[in-house]
C-alpha cells in the first residue's frame, strides 16, 4: 500500500476520532481517491441504505477513475477467533450472545482494486470522554461489493 494514501488515511482518520471527540457523534464516510478527493457520508441504518450507498460508491470511484478507497465507519469488534465464533454458533444450546465479548471501534477500511488493509481503533467512553486505545493493522479481502458482505453476522466481529 503506497505510503501516501495510508498517510492521507490517518489524517481522516484523525479528523473522524477529533469530531468524535469534541462533537459526541461518528458519520461513516467514504474517502474516493483519485486526482482529488470525494467525501460521501454514509448512511448504514438499514441493509437496504447500506446496499444503496455502497452501490453508489463503487459506480463513483469507477466514474472518477480513483486508485483508492478509505472507509471510515463505526462497529462491534471482538477479541475471539474465527474459530471461537464458529464454535460458539455452531453448539446448540448456544445464544450467541456476543456482548460479554465486544468492543466499540472505529474501522478504517482502506483498499485498491487489488489489496486492501482495515485498521481497528478500540474506544471506550470514561467519565465523558471518548479514549481510543491503540491502532490494530489487519489485513483485509478486497471483493467487487465494498461494504457488502455476505457473512454480514460476522463482519466487524471479526479481527
Amino acid at each position: 500500500m503506497q505510503t501516501c494514501v495510508l498517510e492521507q488515511a490517518e489524517h481522516f482518520l484523525e479528523v473522524t476520532k477529533h469530531i468524535f471527540k469534541t462533537r459526541g457523534f461518528c458519520f461513516s464516510t467514504a474517502f474516493i481517491v483519485g486526482e482529488g478527493v470525494e467525501i460521501i457520508r454514509l448512511n448504514l441504518t438499514t441493509e437496504e441504505k447500506k446496499e444503496a450507498f455502497a452501490g453508489l460508491v463503487k459506480k463513483r470511484y469507477y466514474e472518477t477513475d480513483a486508485h483508492h478507497l478509505i472507509v471510515i465507519q463505526m462497529a462491534e469488534v471482538t477479541s475471539l477467533s474465527a474459530e471461537q465464533l464458529q464454535e460458539m454458533m455452531q453448539a446448540p444450546e448456544a445464544d450467541c450472545d456476543f456482548e460479554d465479548q465486544t468492543r466499540d471501534a472505529l474501522l478504517v477500511f482502506i483498499s485498491t482494486r487489488e489489496e486492501g488493509v482495515v485498521w481497528q481503533i478500540p474506544f471506550m467512553c470514561d467519565s465523558g470522554e471518548i479514549v481510543f486505545e491503540e491502532k490494530e493493522v489487519m489485513p483485509s479481502i478486497v471483493s467487487d461489493n465494498w461494504m457488502i458482505n455476505r457473512n454480514r453476522h460476522l463482519a466487524g466481529r471479526l479481527n
